[in-house]
Parts: C-alpha cells; sequence; structure tokens
C-alpha cells in the first residue's frame, strides 16, 4: 500500500550475535517481531544505529515496526512526521555462565513528532493500537511475522496472541496479506484551507480553516497541492460579483497543480505520484490536501513547470481560443493587436504569436518604467509595443511598417477600445474578454455599416462548459508541448507562502495586482476633519531641520485634520509661506488652486491666445482656473448652472478674469465662435450629462477633455462621439500621494508668486468662527454647480 512506511530490518552488527540468536530469532525464512510495550513518555537510553531503509510516508497514516535484536535509533524525515526508534536499556539474563541480552527483556518504544512543533503526535499511538484492535498501553503476545505466506498466522495458532503475515521482501509489501492487515487503519487526513461562507472583501470573508480530509470514494484521487494561483476571477467570486452560482460555504480557487498521493478503486489513468492539475472551475484549489474527481484532473508531464502548470487552464487556454476561433491568423499570417499586454493573458497572447509566427501590436499604459516593461514584452516576443498615447499619433501603419490589424483582443474597454478599433482592417473583429477600466466599450455605428467590424465576447468558462472532450484535449495537448518547449513560460509572478495568504489577497485588490482597484483613503476614526490650512509654529521636535519656530506654514497632505486650534504634523506635510501672503489665499491654497494648475499643465500644452473651456465655473476650482488663464494669457469659456443668482455670478466671474460667461441653455444654443474667442482645445468636466454634450460638441477638433470632481466617477461612455478627442481623468488625491517633494514645493512656489503679485486671489468665500460650524454645514451645497461662496473658519476672530 502507498500509504506505509516500508522499512528493511537491520542487519546485525556482528556475526557471533547473528549466530548465537539464529535459533531462536530466524526460523524457515521467517523474521519475528514483538511489539513491546507503548509508552506516552518514551526515554531514549543506550541507543545504537541502525540502517533503516524508509520508502514512504503519506499523510497522517501510521505504521509501527518494532525491531526485536539490538534496537537501533534511526530519525526519518517525511512530509509531515519525524519518526523515532528508541530502546531502554535491556534487562541482562543469566543463560549458561554468559549475559545474553534477550529478544523479551527489551522495553522498545516508538513515538512521533510533528516537524514544526516538535511535540508527541499522540493520534499516532491510537493509529497503531486500532490496527492491533487493542487498548493503548502494554500488549503481551502480540508477534508480527514476515512470511511468505499469505495465510495469518492467527488461523494456525489462535487464543489471544495476533499474528499478522508478511512477506520479507520489501517489493512485496504491497501483497494481499499487507492489505488485508491494514484495511481497517485510520487516515486521519488534516486539511489547510482558505475558505468563505459570505460573499465581501476577500481580506474580511477568506479565513484558514483545518479541516479532516473525507474518505476517499470509489471516483476519487488524494491531491496534495503544489501551487494555486490568485486570479481576477478568484476575487470577484469572492466578492459575489462573477457571473458563477456558488454555493456557500466554499473553498476557494478555481486552478492549480498537485501531486496525486492516493486514487480510488474504480480509478483509472491516474497513479500516484503522478502531477495533475484541475481542469475544471469552482473545486476549490486554495488548500494543501484535497479530493478531486477523477473527471476534473488531468495529468501533465513531470518536466513541466510547477507555475506554468498551475496557471494552464485559464490564461494560456484563453489566449490561446481567442487567436484560434474568430480569425484564422495563424493560417493567413493576420495581424493581432492587443491592449492590456502586461497583463498574464496578454503575456501568453505574445508567446503564442510568436511561436505561430503571428505579428502582434501590443498596447499598455504609460508608467515610469515604461521603458522596462516594453524590453520585457519585445523579449516575450511582441512585434511592436505602445502606449495608449503614442497608439494615436503612430505612423506604423501609414509608414507600411506593418499591416492593420484584423484580431483586436480588448480586455481594458472604455478608450482604449475605440483606439483599436480604428486601426482594424475592413470586417476586422474585436474580442472583449475583460474590462479592467470598468468603462463600457463604445462602437460608432459607422464602423458597423461601412468598415464591416464584428464584435465579440469570450468567457473561457462559458467556452468549456460546452466544447468536447477532443476540443479539449486538443489545447491542452498543444499548450503542454509548447511549455515543454520553452515557448510559453508563465507570466511575471510572486510566489507567497500558504500561511501569508493574506499578502496575495491584499496584492491582488491594489492597483500593483490584478484586479486594479482604485485605492479609497479614509481617515482612522476617530479623527479630526479638514484638510488644508495655514498655522505657525509654536513648538518643533528636536529633529525638525526645515521649519522653525514662528515660520507660517499650509498643510500639504489630506486627512491630517485642520479644524482645530492647535495640531501637531509630521514636518513632511508642511509648506513654508512668507508671512505677507494673506490667511485667506494661504488656507485655501492646498487643493483648489493646485487642481486648477495641474490640470491646465498635465494634459496639454496650451498657447497664449489660445481658449480653455470648462464647467462648473463658479466652483473654487472653476475661480482659479480663470485668475490662472488671466495671469497665463489664456482665454476661457465659463459654462454654470442657471439659477436665481446667474447675475451675480457671471459678474463675479467676469471680474475674475473670465471671456464668457453663458448658462447650459446659451451654450447648447452656440454654434460659432468669433474671432475674439477661438474654439476651445482643452475643456475640464466638472458635472458631466448634458454638460458633457455640449462641451464635445464645441471642444476643437484633436482637442482634450478632462474629467474630474463629480464627473471623475462617471463612465467615459460618450467617447465615440469625438474619437479624434483626447480623454482624461484626474484626482488630486491621488496626484499628491505619487508626486514628489520638488514637484510639490516648484508648484506651491509659482502659485504663493501669484498670489503675491496680486494676480491669483481666494475664491468668494465667507470667514466664520469655528463655533458656528452648524451654519457652515446647513450653507454649503454639495454640487460644485450652485457653489456661490466658501466658508473659512477664521481662528484669529476674538
Amino acid at each position: 500500500m502507498d500509504n506505509l512506511i516500508k522499512v528493511v530490518p537491520p542487519e546485525l552488527a556482528k556475526k557471533k550475535q547473528r549466530k548465537r540468536l539464529n535459533d531462536n530469532i530466524k526460523k524457515n525464512g521467517q523474521n519475528r517481531y514483538l511489539a513491546k510495550s507503548l509508552p506516552k513518555k518514551p526515554t531514549c537510553k543506550h541507543i545504537k544505529k541502525g540502517k533503516y531503509k524508509c520508502e514512504s510516508l503519506t499523510s497522517n497514516t501510521i505504521f509501527y515496526f518494532h525491531q526485536k535484536f539490538y534496537s537501533s535509533h534511526k530519525k526519518i524525515d517525511q512530509d509531515n512526521f519525524i519518526l523515532k526508534y528508541t530502546s531502554t536499556k535491556p534487562v541482562q539474563r543469566k543463560r549458561s555462565r554468559t549475559n545474553i541480552r534477550t529478544p523479551k527483556s527489551y522495553s522498545n518504544h516508538f513515538f512521533i513528532l510533528d516537524r514544526k512543533s516538535k511535540k508527541l503526535v499522540p493520534d499516532c499511538l491510537q493509529a497503531f493500537c486500532d490496527v492491533l484492535n487493542i487498548k493503548q498501553g502494554r500488549i503481551k503476545g502480540v508477534t508480527k511475522r514476515f512470511a511468505e505466506s499469505g495465510t495469518s498466522a492467527s488461523e494456525r495458532r489462535g487464543g489471544d496472541r495476533k499474528v499478522f503475515a508478511f512477506r520479507s521482501k520489501l517489493e512485496s509489501t504491497k501483497g494481499n496479506a499487507i492489505s488485508c492487515m491494514f484495511k481497517e487503519v485510520k487516515r486521519n487526513l488534516i486539511s489547510k484551507q482558505l475558505m468563505y461562507t459570505q460573499f465581501g472583501d476577500p481580506l474580511e470573508v477568506v479565513k484558514i480553516r483545518e479541516c479532516e480530509v473525507p474518505p476517499l470514494g470509489q471516483q476519487d484521487v488524494l491531491v496534495r497541492m503544489l501551487a494555486a494561483p490568485v486570479n481576477p476571477a478568484d476575487i470577484n467570486t469572492i466578492q459575489g460579483k462573477y457571473p458563477v452560482k456558488i454555493e456557500l460555504p466554499i473553498v476557494a480557487g478555481n486552478e492549480g497543480v498537485g501531486i496525486v498521493e492516493e486514487v480510488g478503486q474504480d480509478v483509472k489513468g491516474v497513479r500516484p505520484g503522478n502531477k495533475v492539475i484541475v481542469t475544471t472551475s469552482k473545486q476549490g484549489t486554495w488548500r494543501d490536501i484535497a479530493i478531486f474527481n477523477k473527471n476534473v484532473l488531468k495529468v501533465v508531464p513531470d518536466n513541466i513547470g510547477v507555475v506554468e502548470a498551475a496557471t494552464l487552464t485559464v490564461n494560456p487556454c484563453t489566449a490561446y481560443r481567442m487567436l484560434s476561433d474568430f480569425k484564422p491568423v495563424r493560417e493567413e499570417g493576420l495581424v493581432v493587436i492587443q491592449n492590456g499586454a502586461n497583463s498574464a493573458c496578454g503575456q501568453n497572447v505574445i508567446q503564442l504569436c510568436k511561436a505561430w509566427g503571428i505579428k502582434n501590436i501590443n498596447i499598455v499604459r504609460n508608467r515610469p518604467e515604461i521603458t522596462d516593461l516594453k524590453t520585457y514584452l519585445t523579449n516575450l516576443g511582441a512585434t511592436y509595443v505602445l502606449t495608449e498615447e503614442e497608439l494615436r499619433s503612430t505612423n506604423i501603419f501609414k509608414d507600411k511598417l506593418i499591416e492593420k490589424p484584423m484580431l483586436a483582443l480588448n480586455c481594458v474597454g472604455g478608450k482604449s477600445s475605440l483606439e483599436m478599433l480604428r486601426h482594424l482592417q475592413h470586417s476586422g473583429s474585436m474580442v472583449t474578454y475583460g474590462g479592467m477600466s470598468r468603462e463600457p466599450v463604445t462602437i460608432p455605428t459607422s464602423a458597423f455599416i461601412f468598415k464591416n467590424v464584428s464584435s465579440f465576447g469570450f468567457w473561457m468558462t462559458a467556452w468549456s462548459d460546452k466544447a468536447n472532450a477532443n476540443e479539449k484535449d486538443k489545447m491542452m495537448t498543444d499548450l503542454i508541448s509548447l511549455i515543454c518547449d520553452q515557448k510559453v513560460k508563465a507570466p511575471i509572478h510572486k510566489m507567497v507562502k500558504f500561511d501569508h495568504y493574506v499578502e496575495a489577497l491584499g496584492n491582488a485588490l491594489t492597483s500593483k495586482g490584478f484586479t486594479g482597484w482604485r485605492q479609497i483613503y479614509r481617515p482612522n476614526l476617530p479623527t479630526v476633519p479638514g484638510d488644508e490650512g495655514v498655522g505657525e509654529v509654536v513648538e518643533i521636535g528636536s529633529k525638525v531641520c526645515c521649519v522653525g519656530i514662528g515660520n507660517r506654514v499650509v498643510l500639504t497632505r489630506n486627512l491630517l485634520g485642520t479644524w482645530r486650534y492647535y495640531g501637531i504634523y509630521p514636518e513632511g506635510a508642511l509648506h513654508r509661506i512668507p508671512h505677507k501672503l494673506p490667511l485667506a489665499e494661504a488656507s485655501m491654497l492646498s487643493i483648489a488652486p493646485c487642481t486648477a494648475l495641474r490640470m491646465m499643465s498635465d494634459f496639454r500644452n496650451v498657447e497664449p491666445g489660445q481658449t480653455i473651456m470648462q464647467n462648473a465655473a463658479n466652483s473654487p476650482v472653476g475661480q482659479c482656473v480663470i485668475m490662472l488663464c488671466k495671469a497665463l494669457g489664456i482665454k476661457t469659456l465659463n459654462i454654470v448652472a442657471n439659477h436665481c443668482e446667474f447675475n451675480a455670478v457671471k459678474e463675479s466671474l467676469m471680474g475674475l478674469g473670465g471671456n464668457l460667461v453663458c448658462t447650459l441653455e446659451e451654450a447648447e444654443e452656440m454654434s460659432s465662435f468669433s474671432t475674439a474667442l477661438s474654439r476651445p482645445v482643452l475643456a475640464f468636466n466638472c458635472l458631466g450629462g448634458r454638460y458633457e454634450d455640449v462641451m464635445l460638441r464645441l471642444l476643437e477638433s484633436n482637442g482634450t477633455l478632462v474629467y474630474y470632481g463629480c464627473s471623475y466617477d462617471l463612465p467615459m461612455a460618450k467617447q465615440s462621439r469625438r474619437p479624434d478627442a483626447k480623454f482624461y481623468k484626474f484626482h488630486y488625491g491621488k496626484w499628491s500621494q505619487t508626486g514628489t517633494k520638488i514637484e510639490k514645493t516648484k508648484m506651491l512656489n509659482k502659485l504663493v508668486e501669484l498670489i503675491v503679485i496680486g494676480k491669483l486671489q481666494a475664491p468668494v468665500y465667507i470667514p466664520i468662527q469655528l463655533k458656528d460650524y452648524i451654519h457652515a454645514f446647513r450653507n454649503t451645497v454639495h454640487c460644485e454647480a450652485f457653489a456661490t461662496k466658501s466658508y473659512i473658519f477664521d481662528f484669529t476672530c476674538p
């Protein structure tokens, strides 16, 4: 049996002892073994070394061999336990003038230690006693015999003595005699599992549990898992957002690789020691020991890598099917374009294209390490690697460097999918298999009518449910062959210990992991509200070097709490300003002016005389945009809501430097621009809806539209109306988390300079004492389109 320890008895140390004990111990080729006692706390005295040979030990199944001769001590390291054989000092008997240590005078013991805790495992003693059908303690007259015959010794000798027949040779230990003797051995397997009993945040609902493994069925296979990946589908399933039916509680994980430890009686084609992968979802692979039905397993070669095998059934299969089922790219040598090329599936697409001789264009988002990423993807086999911005202005198609693609693979959605669609050939196809941007896929009607493009969706789970066995086997055979030939390798990954599952789930939920969730910044409650303010330093720590007592400073970091008279802040969150800077301008310096300046600088180079358009121009950010544009010689078109105070708002904005202030209805009626005001090349969209519609209509050709404020969370679903325009999103809080200290200092110094020379002032505000905060709350509107004033807590009021 595979679940037994197979031990070859040690040879006698001395030939004289062998000869002297030959008559008593060896008879007719049989070795007799005696189980003497099983104490709870064994001791170890007068231990002599032996030569045990241990073949296998699986899980918690225990078998005890008792050494009858001069007992030896052997430490056997296995997967789960450490076995030690010990012998106490033997009792001496006088026999014909010579002290001979006879076998019956021994008090022999064994015990089993857990590898990690080094503590005795009492269940193992009980397992041995269960085999012999006796109570734990001293055992009398129990003999184990290695016999060539399969006949039970107990049948021949009878009585209370239980004798079991064994075969003397090691290779014959899988015989019927051994199987019959140990058919009642208790397995008592314990499996560590990552389970969840409800849907929700994976970091909160996924818990590690230790569960007993159920008995092995006739069609079941016992697998010791080697590795299991964390995929976006796994995260979405735990959150309850994946379109599969789940019965809770359940073990998480959809794919993985393991080693077969034991198989059921009716299992064919799978043997202990085989490396297998799980080919069906919802099987629960996030555990160290599992029982699977034989139909959900596939044997893979032993030379395939662990990571390659663990990640075989999702991303490589998805890439294989998309490149095979929609266009004959392999047979006709068509060009393929894809976004999200650095994703796990994208890397598999690149490698398959290289193996099949397919030219490919790969789109990725711009990032600081873009050069290293391009080099990595090129080494994988990418023909071209472009950023989203480079794709809009590339000349590789005009210069005939590569033909236009016939197949587009989309896992991002939104504007990225629209850009790929523009470069497709006539009668091309776009396959959508993901939506990492969480924005809808929009396709212009003209693309269907005049370019005859086709749009498909692909889900590997749905394909697996409908495909026949021959298609699946052919796909797996091709992929395994490519992996064994080193033509397809695992994507960039990080191996995490099973006990450190929280780290793996945490990485998967961040922007650096699989799902790309947006980080939500929340304070630790209780906390003091307020994100910006100005104050004077009254005391500093011993290691503060850049700020002195009496300096005036503003806060540059959010969630530090400014609605109080005294506060303690880190030095890195403060910026020194001159005393001559007015308090109102200083207190509102770190959000609205910074947001306006960043949007005007980061997305398009606007020359003096050109026009910037914005809605919600009466908001603090809108007022700062007007003043900054006036200081830089840029004209502004300002759209505000039509309400009872419109005339006052218009007069105020015109006084700040606005060139044109109009209501939404007036902007919708505009059809042309005068020579004094050109079409805007840059637009700031704060509200969305009809305000966004009119801005798209008035925007100059190849213009730029930036979403911020209330529209930041809105999907950019109207890009198809202006395929020539560029679309961006901006959130100052996120920029502040990634911006360097030098960038922040340079920006604040520029704003302070404009304030000092009088070209930038605080938006319309009303000073109020801190005790009147309820009045400020009640009169502060939540929509920036209707905001006409802001409140400032003035701590200098008597």
